[in-house]
């Protein structure tokens, strides 16, 4: 099969019909699900570019150049029927008996005595495989191996350019995806580098990978110091899936150092727990809710002791119901209980929780304190089993000891 059939194209369609096809194909053929198609579709990519650009240069159409194939020995019935004046074909006269005997002849003249050669030391190469040798269009034997093909490609004075033209495309784009919290954490947004054509050569590819891990990992590090993460699971999975990050994670610990490293490969399973100050604080977050119950229970005694500050019954209501939930989901992430005892509020990935997690979490807490004689008991089962109580397992979230 030539690789222009592997493409799906035909013979004469010129660079950008061929990278547009290559494309394509390549969403179908990834080199981690089948590295046999991917070398193929490789190959007939670099031959099928090489060709065009040839064609190109030299001005006109060339004939297409297949795969090398054995081809059968040269019938008399091929050849064309000559005239007996015309002279006779280069194969039948250095085949022609006189021609023989006139070489041996010559031979025999010019060294008298010298044994003539035997015919292990003629030369190994008959001139009829010389004349059916394969041809390029400029006079140059077809190189015999794919490898070699793809070779002359890398060689071209253009290729090196068109990698570097590649990557700063590449830079640009993740750098304003980086830049919009939005379009970052959407795996949509990532998949544009798939589409680029020197994302199979290899070195490319490594190299990508390299600043891309490296641009990850310092935007993900400065979320954590507040908390939060920039670029989250189902992204960082996507990348570690397609440039194959933890098959290298020793590489780029030392490359970049154990927090950035952290930074990534901590998130990059689903619905794992990674948190490793998990602990129940069950008599701490009982202080802290007591102190919380001080402050808001304190606004409506007031309110209700003295008529003209009965404004602060509504400040004591809030501040369950809206003031809790901002400052959990807040870079303090704990209510003023909670951080008078050291405890945060984090996620199940260890991370702050988002405004509407936040206030889910709290409502599900209040319900569980008016069921409390119900939820006592569930409380010891969870506990027990999860080392959590039962609203954090619910809200998938948990209070943490501060680091």
């Amino acid at each position: 099969m030539s690789y222009w059939e592997i493409l799906g194209i035909e013979p004469d369609s010129d660079p950008k019909k061929i990278k547009t096809a290559y494309a394509k194909l390549l969403k179908k053929t990834r080199p981690e699900d089948d590295p046999e198609g991917f070398t193929a579709l490789h190959s007939a990519y670099k031959s099928a570019l090489a060709t065009a650009k040839r064609r190109s240069a030299a001005g006109q159409a060339h004939p297409v150049i297949e795969e090398h194939r054995p081809k059968s020995p040269i019938q008399k019935t091929d050849l064309p029927e000559a005239s007996p004046d015309s002279p006779k074909p280069v194969v039948e006269v250095l085949a022609s008996p006189e021609s023989v005997e006139e070489q041996h002849g010559n031979e025999n003249t010019a060294t008298p005595g010298a044994k003539a050669a035997e015919p292990e030391q003629q030369a190994t190469t008959p001139v009829v495989d010389v004349l059916h040798a394969p041809q390029v269009p400029n006079g140059e034997v077809q190189a015999a191996s794919p490898v070699a093909r793809e070779q002359e490609v890398f060689q071209q004075p253009g290729y090196q350019q068109s990698l570097g033209k590649d990557l700063s495309l590449i830079q640009a784009y993740v750098e304003e995806l980086i830049s919009s919290p939005r379009r970052c954490n959407k795996v949509d947004q990532w998949r544009y580098i798939e589409t680029v054509p020197s994302m199979v050569d290899l070195y490319f590819r490594a190299q990508v990978s390299d600043w891309m891990f490296g641009v990850v990992s310092a935007a993900n590090l400065q979320a954590l110091q507040k908390g939060d993460l920039h670029i989250r699971q189902p992204v960082l999975s996507y990348l570690d899936e397609f440039f194959q990050w933890e098959n290298n994670w020793q590489q780029y610990e030392r490359g970049y150092g154990e927090q950035r490293s952290s930074a990534i490969f901590k998130f990059t399973t689903s619905n794992q727990q990674n948190n490793p100050n998990l602990k129940l604080n069950y008599f701490a977050r009982i202080m802290a809710f007591g102190v919380d119950i001080i402050l808001g229970g304190a606004c409506l005694y007031v309110a209700a002791s003295v008529p003209f500050l009965s404004f602060l019954n509504f400040a004591g209501v809030m501040y369950f119901l809206v003031a809790i939930p901002v400052l959990e989901a807040s870079s303090i992430q704990a209510s003023l209980g909670k951080a008078m005892f050291q405890l945060a509020v984090v996620d199940r990935n260890g991370l702050r929780l988002r405004w509407y997690h936040s206030f889910i979490r709290s409502y599900v807490s209040y319900g569980c304190i008016a069921g409390v004689k119900l939820v006592v008991w569930i409380n010891m089962y969870t506990s027990y089993k999860y080392q959590m109580l039962l609203q954090d397992l619910i809200t998938r979230s948990s209070v943490v000891e501060r680091e």
